[in-house]
């Protein structure tokens, strides 16, 4: 198949063309029908291919800096269990909401029993003990200040909740930031697939605590479910066909270190 974008769909995009060919009423139907369903199979096969992408280095911290995507991730210290009850995937949303729905927008997310993943754009001006910054820098700190108490509140709720004491994540949290569109779509991808990875689920939808069926169904407002749907993919079928035909992790085990 050849890899030019543009000819691929001018050969399936003229219903012209298919009408000049024949007055037939029958014969046209079928036409157009083969033509509908050559364009959609070649539509899906253009945006699950592999795409000469841009990697991030997942291995550095880096800096967080205003009006960026970024891949947030962490784990429990010692790969130690993170979320012991139902609730506490709920509070530890509900935390992270309260410290940071007012500096960052949330795209999608996914908690594990031990570690949890977000993608995020950070905001490009903020509103901090009632002053407006717009300096990158000092909004980036600002951000990465209200990571840590959000870290700091559930460690503490979890410690009393287990008995227990001391670190509950591992200290520096990774932040990787996201500049090409198409890794973006793989992030996504790749964090409602973690559950399916990891053997939990078999299917990416019956997965209760990640942000899939939010953005499917438009039910966390939250969540920026237009942006992704319409935005980071061209509509609410492209994101479901990405995620049922993308399956395979062979295809993005080389861009993503695991958490």
């Amino acid at each position: 198949m050849t890899s030019d974008r543009d000819t691929i769909l001018s050969m399936t995009s003229d219903r012209d063309t298919i009408l000049s060919m024949t007055s037939d009423r029958d014969t046209i139907l079928t036409l157009l029908t083969i033509h509908s369903f050559f364009f959609k199979s070649l539509t899906i096969l253009l945006y699950i291919q592999p795409k000469n992408i841009t990697v991030p280095d997942n291995k550095s911290i880096e800096l967080l800096i205003s009006d960026r995507y970024y891949h947030i991730f962490n784990r429990g210290n010692n790969y130690n269990t993170v979320f012991f009850k139902p609730e506490n995937y709920y509070y530890f949303l509900k935390k992270y909401y309260m410290y940071l729905s007012n500096y960052i927008d949330t795209y999608a997310y996914c908690l594990i029993n031990n570690h949890f993943h977000f993608l995020i754009r950070t905001k490009e001006k903020i509103i901090y003990k009632n002053r407006e910054i717009v300096d990158q820098t000092e909004i980036g700190r600002i951000i990465g200040q209200q990571f840590r108490y959000f870290f700091i509140a559930y460690s503490m709720h979890i410690n009393i909740q287990e008995h227990r004491s001391g670190s509950l994540f591992l200290k520096n949290f990774k932040r990787v930031m996201i500049n090409d569109e198409y890794y973006l779509k793989y992030i996504i991808f790749y964090i409602h697939y973690n559950p399916v990875k990891h053997n939990i689920v078999n299917n990416i939808s019956s997965y209760r605590y990640s942000s899939y069926n939010s953005l499917l169904y438009k039910i966390n407002p939250e969540i920026k479910a237009a942006e992704v749907l319409n935005g980071i993919f061209n509509s609410i079928n492209e994101f479901a066909d990405f995620h049922s035909h993308y399956t395979s992790e062979k295809k993005i085990k080389d861009i993503i270190i695991e958490e």
